[in-house]
């Protein structure tokens, strides 16, 4: 997606070997806060579990001719009470059409990606997962929003197995958490990086940090260990260009984003 600052910055991905670096919404309370940060950075993954679009097609209009001019905005669908994967008829139906209602919205913001969370609430299972999301990437296609299953440390997508299979449906691609990633390496052994790195070329998107930790928090890049992260040098053999800076507070976002900026320029 060529923007109006990437025309007036076009050598700015040299130093980073292209890559987009964005920052994450979650520490946004409102719609403006997000703004701010498209416009101080230019890329921004925006969190619809914990900020919702307005339903004001007027102020939605103004977002979209704002994110145009300064940068570019992907999404990350909502999760905890929406899950495609459950067995409950109703929670399935009612996230599926949810989610529908989203990418139209996000075709409207002229965006084009979209991670999605399967199979971690309570009642999940494979089959009506898989199911789910044969529709939903179909649905997906129709508003032309690429769309992303992310590694989990629970449930289903916690099982590289499940997540192979669903990288089986057409049209869907994998966004690839990395602190998700060490966190069941360090668990389970080096298989999961050997199962990451057979499916590679489906990666489009990816969340990066150093682990998510046993209380569940997203623990930042030092410069110590970014310096032997394993998952940093796979993702630089693929296809994908985007790396979110997947930390709760903005200050965390912004320190680990000047390591990868030196990581990326002194790694070619």
């Amino acid at each position: 997606m060529e923007t109006k600052a990437s025309v007036q910055n076009g050598d700015s991905f040299n130093g980073t070997q292209g890559k987009r670096l964005a920052l994450f919404s979650a520490p946004c309370k409102y719609i403006d806060d997000a703004l701010a940060l498209v416009k101080r950075v230019r890329f921004l993954e925006w969190d619809l579990n914990t900020m919702p679009f307005s339903l004001s097609m007027k102020r939605m209009a103004y977002v979209r001719d704002f994110i145009k001019e300064h940068g570019e905005v992907r999404f990350h669908l909502p999760y905890g009470f929406w899950d495609l994967g459950v067995q409950d008829a109703i929670i399935a139906t009612d996230s599926f059409n949810y989610y529908c209602r989203l990418f139209a919205m996000i075709k409207f913001l002229e965006a084009n990606v979209a991670v999605v969370h399967i199979g971690s609430a309570a009642g999940s299972d494979e089959e009506t997962s898989i199911a789910g999301l044969v529709r939903l990437v179909a649905e997906a296609q129709k508003y032309d929003v690429k769309l992303c299953i992310e590694n989990l440390i629970h449930g289903l997508s916690s099982d590289m197995t499940f997540i192979k299979r669903c990288l089986q449906i057409d049209g869907l691609y994998f966004c690839l958490d990395t602190g998700h990633a060490e966190f069941l390496r360090r668990k389970n052994g080096e298989q999961v990086y050997n199962d990451i790195l057979s499916v590679k070329d489906k990666i489009l998107h990816a969340h990066v940090y150093d682990v998510e930790d046993e209380n569940m928090n997203h623990v930042p890049f030092t410069n110590e260990t970014v310096a032997t992260n394993i998952w940093l040098p796979l993702l630089a053999g693929t296809n994908c260009n985007w790396y979110t800076m997947e930390l709760d507070f903005q200050d965390d976002q912004d320190r680990q984003k000047i390591i990868l900026e030196e990581y990326l320029r002194t790694h070619r």
